[in-house]
């Protein structure tokens, strides 16, 4: 008799990414849009989301990076950022170039995204929480 708990097949995998990488989105804009209203119970919701997710990511390795990596051409600027906030510890090229498309946006996001991209370089902003899986370290 097999035990059906710890046999997950490849498309349940697959589907339980999808509904991961969804949330994270989801909480994102979800976030995004409790700022621009200056709904701080709301922000603060999205925000325990958000970080529940981005754990949820981190514990599904390179799928998960995978993941914010297809995310940083995401249509939603807020998306992007903050993907790309996430990608800077395991795809510092991709991250910085997504970092500095959203920095030519006119709004809040772009600006965040310029002071992200700033302060990275600067070297005066933590690592985001990833495993280094390739098994060297990102430079800044």
């Amino acid at each position: 008799m097999s035990d059906k708990r710890s046999s997950k097949t490849p498309a349940s995998q697959d589907r339980g990414l999808e509904e991961n990488v969804a949330s994270y989105v989801s909480a994102v804009i979800g976030a995004s849009q409790a700022v621009d209203q200056g709904n701080e119970s709301a922000l603060r919701r999205e925000e325990k989301a958000l970080k529940r997710e981005k754990e949820r990511l981190r514990e599904r390795g390179t799928a998960g990076q995978r993941a914010l990596i297809s995310l940083l051409r995401h249509p939603n600027p807020w998306v992007r950022l903050d993907a790309a906030a996430q990608c800077l510890a395991f795809d510092r090229d991709a991250a910085e170039k997504s970092l500095e498309q959203v920095s030519e946006d006119p709004g809040l996001a772009g600006l965040t995204a310029a002071t992200t991209l700033k302060e990275w370089r600067a070297g005066r902003m933590k690592r985001p929480a990833w495993k280094d899986l390739s098994g060297g370290s990102p430079e800044r």
